[in-house]
């Protein structure tokens, strides 16, 4: 939950392993870079260059707006705080980007991720979209770190700006399917019912049967691309910035950890896709 005072965002979430691994995580431009679903460069020493990309955002969102960071690594204590910050040349000018502070503390099995930054100075930027982006970003790092060594199954959550009504009937509508995917969808909403995903740019076509369409507030149902297929739930919450959207895949019996990790991807990508959607209330590009 974010916290403000003064115009300053203090934004905090507990995950359940090492700081010394959430650390790692934090300091990697690889890991970084699946958690944005972009391109990430960042070296862990003051004066290193920054650039965080959000590849979705960047294809999806309409008009001309980038959706790219771009400063300077400003302080580093190892283990503990990681300071990011503007360029040097734009440094304390006009709308410089905001500093952010990232700090890592605990032991052993736990540790409290904690960022914090004041409000953007550049015109059209609000505190409330920076609060959604962190909260989004910290749980994103939470249930990567927390379930990357599940066997079998994958976890994936995002904070959706819409209610659990419009992220209920989106994942049921094939014309918002169609756009979120981007593709083909044929949807028949109801138990039983049977449905089709196919990307444009794709051959192969995702199916499977309805189980349990709980109004508002979950989906179950079947997917016949795994061999044997697999069962897929998707979970709709109200939350602070919105909505709670979690899938929880199971039944990926015979998975090694990169298949399991491109079933993850996979995943995480089409939640960044609804983001986007419902962000601008369906007015995306259809990108592939």
């Amino acid at each position: 939950m974010a916290r403000k005072k003064e115009n300053v965002l203090v934004e905090s979430l507990a995950v359940l392993v090492s700081p010394e691994r959430v650390w790692a995580a934090l300091t990697s431009p690889r890991e970084l870079g699946q958690l944005l679903l972009g391109r990430v460069e960042m070296g862990a020493q003051p004066g290193a260059r920054l650039v965080w990309q959000w590849g979705v955002w960047e294809k999806l969102a309409p008009g001309r707006r980038r959706y790219t960071w771009e400063g300077t690594v400003l302080e580093v204590v190892p283990g503990s705080t990681l300071v990011l910050g503007p360029a040097p040349k734009l440094r304390g000018g006009a709308g410089a980007p905001p500093v952010v502070t990232l700090t890592v503390k605990g032991q052993r099995g736990a540790a409290l991720v904690t960022v914090v930054q004041a409000a953007p100075a550049r015109p059209g930027e609000k505190l409330e979209d920076y609060e959604h982006g962190w909260a989004d970003f910290l749980l994103k790092l939470k249930t990567q770190l927390e379930t990357e060594n599940l066997e079998g199954e994958v976890w994936c959550r995002a904070l959706v700006r819409a209610t659990p009504a419009q992220v209920y009937r989106a994942w049921l509508s094939p014309a918002a399917l169609g756009k979120i995917l981007p593709g083909k969808a044929k949807v028949r909403a109801k138990v039983g019912g049977r449905f089709s995903w196919r990307h444009k740019l794709g051959k192969h076509e995702h199916t499977g049967a309805f189980l349990e369409l709980k109004k508002y507030r979950r989906i179950n149902f079947t997917w016949e691309t795994t061999a044997p297929a697999s069962e897929v739930a998707i979970e709709a919450q109200p939350a602070p910035y919105g909505t709670l959207v979690s899938v929880h895949h199971t039944g990926l019996l015979g998975m090694n950890r990169g298949q399991l990790f491109g079933q993850r991807m996979f995943w995480r990508r089409l939640l960044e896709r609804l983001r986007c959607y419902c962000a601008f209330k369906g007015k995306i590009k259809t990108a592939g």
